[in-house]
């Protein structure tokens, strides 16, 4: 797929999730926690999973960073040679780790 290709499917995507919507508006922090000031929320701790191959792991750890300099703690497991980890084992080796 090319640049341009990959440009414009992201395109619809944007478009299919956000209808009719501006650029500022995607913004919002209700439509894009990632946009949010987490400095003045108060957080719960939180278990972030990803894998290696998922298109979202640099939002996961960039999400995660943001987390913890909230002052919140954060846990970032990140699973190598994994897309999305919906596995129960993963998932419950990350709690555990939040429980210790």
């Amino acid at each position: 797929m090319s640049e341009l290709e990959g440009l414009t499917r992201f395109v619809r995507y944007v478009e299919a999730y956000l209808p009719g919507t501006t650029p500022e508006r995607r913004r919002d922090m209700w439509i894009s926690p990632f946009f949010a000031d987490l400095s003045k929320m108060k957080l719960p701790s939180a278990l972030f999973t990803i894998g290696t191959l998922d298109c979202l792991l640099d939002d996961s750890v960039l999400m995660s960073a943001k987390w913890r300099m909230s002052g919140a703690e954060s846990i970032l497991k990140v699973y190598p040679g994994e897309f999305l980890v919906t596995s129960s084992s993963r998932l419950r080796d990350g709690l555990l780790t939040l429980l210790q």
